[in-house]
């Protein structure tokens, strides 16, 4: 599809039942050093011996392909023009579930779907659900995922009286999840949001100009890079179980731009163990110093 054929981001152009994809993506050394400087996760297990054999990659390095993956037919550079740049922040991801359910050997291939599979209005906001999975060769699926994400839309329109299920209540305080502490610079962020779309370099999340006139003091890092952030805690602390059930839904609250540090905290929910069917169930928060920028539930198979 050539650059004239692809439609704005607009809330009224997103059909429900459309599908992107399929493409195929090889998952080589490359791709897994690119993602460790873009997370700043360096673990061994992306690049020697693991419990599963050889080295895997990291459990959400497929995430951003998988929100991106709609952007084959939908512009996002359609604001690089605007001097109203706050019109950017009008598009929002809201949330992101993620389903881990195998690892995924590094030089092996994926085959990554998207389609949009409901938009309503909701608060005055056209929000837009993308799911999509990544599935090796062999008919295995590694991981899915679910996002909200909010559409510009043309003018006021009535509320669709619909909203995502509501997500369990996240107990911020004192944690028994490990902290792990991140700053996000801009070259990292520039290689996480441009992997698979060098197209990309022309969006609030990748030039300071934009992000400028969008009122931010530096380019918007990626509310998915921030999941990947949270799914890193995880994996850390659950190992080869957060490979083969890990389960996280995360809520972005407030904006994180380039240079910014932020503090992933999370604490295990004892509380909820009898009524968890078998799950170990946690909170996780992440922290811009004392502020909640945005919040999460993950569960492990116990």
């Amino acid at each position: 599809m050539s650059p004239s054929d692809l439609r704005e981001h607009r809330f009224e152009l997103a059909r429900v039942g459309e599908e992107f994809g399929p493409r195929r993506i090889v998952v080589d050394e490359a791709r897994v050093k690119a993602f460790a400087f873009a997370q700043d996760d360096y673990h061994p297990w992306h690049f020697g011996p693991t419990p599963f054999g050889g080295p895997v990659a990291h459990a959400s390095l497929l995430a951003n392909e998988l929100m991106q993956v709609y952007f084959e037919s939908f512009r996002i550079d359609v604001h690089e023009a605007s001097e109203a740049g706050g019109e950017w922040l009008e598009e929002a991801h809201v949330e992101e579930s993620l389903e881990f359910l195998a690892p995924l050997p590094v030089g092996e291939a994926v085959t990554v779907r998207g389609r949009f599979v409901d938009k309503y209005v909701t608060a005055g906001r056209g929000a837009v659900v993308l799911e999509g999975e990544a599935v090796r060769d062999d008919g295995e699926v590694v991981l899915r995922h679910r996002a909200v994400e909010f559409f510009r839309m043309d003018g006021p329109a009535p509320d669709s009286g619909r909203r995502e299920p509501p997500m369990r209540r996240v107990e911020s305080g004192e944690g028994t999840v490990p902290t792990l502490t991140k700053t996000v610079t801009f070259p990292q962020l520039l290689v996480y949001s441009t992997l698979e779309h060098p197209a990309a370099r022309r969006s609030v999340h990748t030039d300071f100009e934009i992000a400028a006139r969008a009122g931010l003091p530096a380019p918007l890092v990626q509310g998915q890079q921030l999941a990947c952030h949270m799914a890193e805690a995880m994996s850390g602390v659950f190992g080869r179980t957060w490979y083969q059930g890990g389960k996280l839904r995360a809520k972005f609250l407030a904006s994180v731009t380039a240079g910014d540090t932020v503090v992933i905290e999370g604490a295990v929910r004892e509380d909820l163990a009898e009524a968890s069917d078998g799950l170990v169930e946690v909170d996780l928060w992440v922290r811009r110093d004392d502020e909640i920028v945005a919040v999460a539930n993950a569960s492990v198979p116990s």
